[in-house]
């Protein structure tokens, strides 16, 4: 399990945006993808869309929230080559910038 790792949680898709620094806690901070069709509109900053198996999803970032570990499934893939989208829109939703 490592930072911006691709997990499924239930019939949704989920990156994990933890620290790998702290990977011995129970639990893990995680923002849920969602298939573009399905999601809000997308803000420019807050919201990057990334292509994950042939499909686009919106990073909904307003949405963050804490899970155990033992809820994530199975790994999906990793989104660490766009680190710094996401880490932009955690940036813009905790910081305002």
């Amino acid at each position: 399990m490592a930072r911006f790792d691709i997990f499924r949680m239930g019939d949704a898709l989920v990156l994990d945006c933890q620290a790998d620094l702290l990977s011995d806690l129970p639990t893990r901070i995680v923002v849920p993808l969602l298939p573009k069709q399905k999601a809000p509109p997308a803000k420019k900053v807050l919201n990057p869309i990334f292509r994950i198996d042939q499909a686009e999803y919106v990073l909904a970032t307003e949405f963050v929230a804490c899970v155990d570990r033992r809820e994530l499934g199975a790994w999906i893939g990793t989104l660490s080559h766009c680190e710094r989208d996401v880490v932009g829109a955690l940036n813009l939703l905790l910081t305002g910038f």
